[in-house]
């Protein structure tokens, strides 16, 4: 199995000149489909909701009361439970409001401009579309798109509050999308994953959705260093990218002589590896420190320790700079949580830190003096890394 972006793959695709089109905001989004896409996000990821929580807010709906009772058409079955009835009837009496939210929501596809032709462009591929249409989904988590595709025009799901990285991201859905038109694979594995993990789109709607996003990192990033890029495709897991962690392919603008339909296939076939359960799991819950911190000059100072935590067993103190981890050197927040994914429960790291002399060095594996700093010593202790889910939320 491929691990993460350590390992960026280059895939090339022969380049073919683009088109133009058009990019509008749905004037009038499908309103069943943004009631049912309301409902399910209540239930999903309620934290995203912004201004349409107020309408579905403590109606103790259960994924299986939407499965159960709403219809493919968007509409109520017979004998659905009163606080699904009343739910359905408050958005259907605030009708207009909810649209106006809707659309208000992504004004940004108004200023677009050519940004189509550029993502064809970076995609190597002929711009089929001459209509695409931005429609706010509020189940959609950050980041997370789909699309549907008809002919010469295709609809763009984005969150609501969504911006251009999201549009980047729901185009190329559909580019990936159309190059496969009417292929199938075999879901079986990638629909135990999306089970598992409470995914929020149809397996398949997945795997375009993660690939989509991963590829959309490239475009305006080509020079992103390799260990940022690392970390956002492993972050985007806590916001419902299931499988963006293993498709960290390669910057598709120096790609030569392979098609997408080759970047599909072998997307579905990495998201069908059955050790790809324990890299998730891995990433689900990393390592901590058992730290509060904030990013200052030359480190991230600790602010608070956890009770009984690692660090506090270890011989921390607030107050102390970290400035490296395993000889990693450490500026940023990030920086610290990139190396904490690859870190498990009950492992031992290396962790210096800057102090002022005056606070002494009890339990210091051994200490050196800062050559920038006479007041200050460097530090050296060995933390026993626990897991995330052992210490409060917020905590590294």
């Amino acid at each position: 199995m491929k691990k993460y972006l350590a390992f960026i793959m280059l895939i090339p695709i022969a380049f073919v000149s683009c088109g133009k089109a058009s990019i509008q905001i749905s004037k009038e989004p499908d309103w069943n489909a943004l009631k049912m896409s309301i409902l399910r996000a209540s239930v999903i990821n309620q934290s995203n909701l912004g201004q349409f929580g107020e309408y579905v807010s403590d109606t103790r709906l259960t994924s299986s009361d939407l499965e159960k009772y709403l219809d493919f058409s968007g509409s109520l079955k017979p004998n659905s439970p009163e606080n699904l009835i009343k739910a359905w009837q408050g958005l259907d009496q605030n009708r207009d409001t909810i649209i106006k939210i809707a659309k208000d929501s992504i004004t940004f596809a108004n200023n677009l401009n050519g940004r189509a032709e550029e993502i064809a462009i970076f995609a190597k591929t002929t711009l089929l579309f001459e209509n695409i249409t931005v429609q706010a989904d509020p189940s959609l988590g950050p980041g997370l798109t789909r699309a549907s595709i008809a002919g010469k025009t295709a609809v763009l799901f984005v969150p609501p509050m969504a911006g251009q990285e999201s549009f980047d991201s729901a185009f190329l859905n559909a580019i990936l999308q159309n190059a496969v038109l009417g292929k199938k694979y075999d879901m079986e594995s990638i629909d135990k994953v999306c089970q598992n993990y409470d995914a929020s789109l149809s397996p398949r709607e997945q795997v375009f959705a993660d690939l989509a996003f991963s590829l959309s990192t490239w475009i305006d990033n080509p020079d992103m260093p390799t260990d940022l890029r690392a970390y956002t495709l492993k972050s985007s897991l806590k916001y419902g990218h299931i499988f963006s962690p293993q498709l960290g392919y390669g910057d598709m603008s120096v790609m030569k002589n392979t098609r997408l339909e080759e970047i599909v296939d072998r997307a579905f076939e990495d998201c069908s590896n059955p050790k790809y359960s324990i890299l998730i799991d891995s990433l689900l819950n990393p390592g901590r420190l058992g730290v509060k911190i904030k990013e200052i000059s030359g480190g991230l100072e600790i602010d608070e320790l956890s009770l009984s935590g690692p660090s506090e067993q270890a011989g921390l103190l607030p107050g102390d700079i970290i400035v490296e981890m395993d000889t990693n050197k450490i500026t940023k927040v990030w920086e610290l949580e990139n190396l904490l994914y690859d870190k498990a429960a009950n492992q031992y790291v290396i962790v210096k830190v800057s102090r002022d002399k005056t606070l002494g060095k009890e339990k210091a594996t051994t200490f050196e003096d800062d050559p920038s700093n006479s007041s200050r010593l460097y530090l050296f202790y060995q933390v026993l890394v626990a897991p995330r889910k052992s210490l409060p939320n917020g905590v590294y």
